[in-house]
């Protein structure tokens, strides 16, 4: 399936009527293309909203009379609006993926393909790689780089993350608080019941599945979009694997043009950090402990609970959604740096040269050869103080910045729990 109505990649070139093309729009590029996941996709998020305005009402009805339900039923409403968030911004996501790296494209860093590159233990080592044959159009492999991320984002394994996600929301609440907690309601049916009665008793005595299965669809399409996720992530590495780049020298971004990647890996780790968002709001609002706890022996039990998920939600989308993908890319921009160090190295003695015959041959420099080499001296401590800090990561402090901002919450609510329970366990 060709992925671009045009034949090559459009930078943004004007028109003949002197309009700007459209930027790097992949019209034919379906990050989505089995037809019941693509019209599913945008009903689903208001879906997981509708059950929240819904269990909202019903809480207002006192339709729950049970009070361990009315205790959860803020964090269930929560659950359900941060499911919806999560999906509506998964969905926005997955258009962006081909942007990202078209846009590296249209700045000029791809400048060759490899044919095959092996692993070598060097890693600034490149007498393994094999450049692709002259005849071989770089346009055209790019393009079809991108179409085997689409092909990738649609692979068969994207069912296995889906039905992982529904098993486990389907199963998991009914056999963890099967002993634990009266779900059950104390309403009889007698003559003198009315309609609501009946609807509070039918509610009560089919909460499981009224709440399980809900949020089962919702995690089944969240696992499918969790698995265009890594889809994103991992294709950074197939992009070092296939292609050589070249960072921009002065590049405005402050990373050598390479933003494009740091962008994508943010907006992958934001999504993925509104599950440890949600835990830390809840952490920090401090009342998990009003919840009966199923161990008596340990009374602030949600506490720690959701302590641990919180810690574990917070460095895995880091670690796996930013700092991994962009690990390869680093190691080339190292390299990089170091090949252009090495220049400047050249540029630095050359720097030594002339001020030693500035001040050693001061008597016998004419005034017209001093102020040229005082010129060629004064443009290589330009070149050598502009080129001497060259970025190595693919991102800049703004973007640095923008994942700062997205983890204040859960930093603060680990740090704020954290000295909690320190206190708490002192009076052991």
């Amino acid at each position: 399936m060709a992925i671009f109505r045009t034949s090559g990649i459009e930078c943004g070139e004007k028109s003949k009527k002197g309009v700007p093309c459209r930027k790097f729009v992949p019209e034919d590029f379906k990050a989505v293309q089995n037809p019941i996941v693509y019209y599913l996709l945008p009903w689903v998020p208001w879906m997981s909203i509708f059950i929240m305005v819904l269990l909202l009402i019903m809480k207002n009805l006192n339709f729950f009379s049970d009070k361990v339900i009315i205790s959860w039923l803020p964090i269930i409403i929560s659950g359900y609006f941060i499911a919806g968030m999560s999906l509506f911004g998964q969905r926005l996501f997955i258009k962006q993926i081909p942007k990202f790296f078209i846009e590296l494209w249209c700045r000029k860093i791809i400048i060759g393909a490899f044919q095959s590159r092996t692993v070598s233990s060097n890693i600034n080592s490149k007498d393994s790689i094999v450049m692709v044959s002259a005849n071989i159009q770089l346009e055209e492999r790019y393009l079809q780089f991108i179409n085997e991320i689409q092909k990738r984002l649609n692979n068969s394994w994207q069912w296995l993350f889906g039905i992982i996600g529904f098993s486990l929301t389907l199963l998991w609440n009914p056999l963890r608080t099967l002993n634990n907690f009266p779900v059950m309601g104390n309403y009889s049916l007698n003559n003198d019941w009315n309609s609501l009665d009946f609807w509070q008793y039918f509610i009560q005595q089919n909460w499981h599945f009224l709440n399980e299965l809900p949020v089962s669809l919702i995690a089944f399409m969240l696992g499918l979009m969790i698995w265009r996720m890594y889809v994103a992530s991992t294709s950074i590495d197939k992009l070092v694997d296939q292609f050589q780049f070249e960072p921009k020298l002065g590049h405005q971004d402050m990373s050598g043009g390479l933003s494009p990647l740091g962008n994508l890996c943010l907006w992958n780790c934001t999504i993925a950090s509104l599950p440890s968002i949600y835990l830390s709001g809840w952490l920090l609002m401090g009342n998990l402990n009003n919840f009966t706890s199923p161990y008596p022996e340990v009374p602030n039990y949600y506490t720690y609970e959701f302590l641990i998920l919180l810690l574990s939600l917070s460095i895995l989308p880091i670690v796996f959604c930013f700092i991994r993908p962009l690990w390869k890319v680093h190691r080339e921009m190292n390299y990089w740096r170091n090949s252009k160090h090495e220049r400047l190295h050249e540029v630095g003695h050359l720097i030594h040269l002339s001020e030693f015959r500035l001040l050693h041959d001061t008597e016998k420099i004419e005034p017209e050869e001093f102020e040229l080499i005082n010129k060629d001296l004064e443009r290589m401590k330009t070149i050598y103080t502009q080129n001497k800090k060259l970025p190595i990561w693919p991102f800049n402090m703004k973007i640095l910045g923008k994942l700062l901002a997205t983890y204040i919450i859960p930093i603060v609510s680990l740090i704020s729990t954290s000295i909690s329970m320190f206190q708490d366990l002192r009076h052991f």
